[in-house]
């Protein structure tokens, strides 16, 4: 093993008895993790559409299994894919079914969208964040009570589920990852239904949310998760249509893993300057206030527009294209978390509790 080092001088080298070593040894068993290299998990693209040409879209850094992209510089539907489901789109801004995106491939540096204008038009700006799960690789659980399809990256704290519900009036979910998921996205395939949203970081919870509305109806939570938290190996439904009817269904599970993602919440102040600790430099952040109303899922990266005063959002429940949404000069990523520079309602009104999705 080569030797450790700060800055540029060795300091130390690692040994059991007289022997090198490339890890930390507590007896036989390795101590020393390195945990998930971010860009090998997360990665951003922003591109320019070139439709009818389709070229691959490259620089993701890995082959994505999951893409969601949008459009900047236009108004266009939201564009989520994964390679569980294949050539097929769902809208995170709209309850419509999954339809087929003809053309749509997932590359080893990227993915190459096809005909569809609302991931490609031509001439006009897009983003698409990319994350990782298992090489379009699944296997079948059957830690719940109904049987689902998994695709997991337990180290990156992701999986994608697919499962038939069993029309009940509630039924547990495997999802593949060795800790409770602290956000799910569901949504249903086949039927016209919301994305049912399950939160809960251990300081904060809430079980009735959607990705698709800004607003909050804490009501859904019972019928949309059985009012449960997920554990180490299930999630739990209960008898809504939109998580647990006869249809087919996605599922999207995250819990934090440290240094490179974080699921959390904060309290907004009503004033200027408020920092969030991620303990990483975050590359996306996703923030949506959640009492004691709601607000728009906003989302921000550090590809799109520099870290210091960010404000090119996008907004998970709206067509909208690119812009600040009346907080100017928004939040700056630091090396540690977030600083919030806006008093406005969406990130910072006194008193409301907001929750966020972070990748470094």
């Amino acid at each position: 093993m080569a030797p450790l080092y700060l800055g540029d001088t060795a300091i130390s080298k690692i040994y059991k008895g007289s022997t090198e070593l490339g890890q930390n040894y507590l007896g036989d068993s390795a101590m020393l993790s390195t945990g998930p290299v971010a860009t090998e998990n997360f990665g951003i693209i922003a591109y320019t559409g070139d439709r009818p040409t389709n070229a691959p879209k490259t620089g993701m850094g890995f082959q994505p299994d999951m893409v969601w992209i949008k459009g900047r510089s236009f108004g266009d539907f939201h564009s989520l894919l994964d390679s569980t489901r294949g050539a097929n789109v769902i809208s995170p801004d709209d309850p419509m079914p999954e339809s087929s995106f003809s053309g749509f491939t997932f590359d080893s540096d990227g993915f190459t969208v096809g005909s569809s204008g609302q991931a490609n038009s031509n001439g006009e700006t897009l983003v698409a964040w990319g994350w990782k799960a298992n090489g379009g690789t699944t296997s079948t659980n059957t830690n719940g009570s109904i049987t689902s399809t998994v695709q997991a990256n337990t180290a990156a704290g992701f999986s994608i589920v697919t499962y038939t519900g069993n029309n009940g009036s509630s039924a547990t979910i495997g999802h593949g990852l060795d800790s409770a998921p602290q956000l799910i996205f569901v949504k249903v395939r086949n039927a016209n239904n919301g994305w049912p949203t399950l939160f809960n970081d251990g300081s904060y919870s809430n079980y009735g949310i959607r990705l698709n509305q800004s607003s909050v109806d804490t009501n859904n939570a019972t019928v949309f998760f059985n009012n449960t938290a997920p554990t180490d190996s299930v999630f739990s439904v209960g008898s809504s249509d939109e998580t647990n009817d006869g249809y087919n269904y996605v599922a999207y599970c995250w819990h934090s893993v440290a240094g490179y993602s974080k699921v959390g919440s904060y309290t907004g102040t009503g004033s200027t300057g408020l920092t969030v600790s991620l303990g990483f430099q975050a590359r996306f952040i996703m923030v949506k206030k959640v009492a004691p109303s709601g607000d728009r899922w906003l989302m921000a990266d550090t590809t799109r527009h520099a870290a210091t005063n960010n404000d090119a959002f996008l907004d998970a429940t709206s067509t909208l294209s690119e812009r600040d949404f009346n907080c100017t000069n928004g939040i700056t990523f630091t090396s540690s978390g977030f600083t919030i520079n806006t008093t406005d309602g969406s990130f910072n009104s006194s008193g409301g509790t907001y929750i966020y999705l972070a990748f470094a």
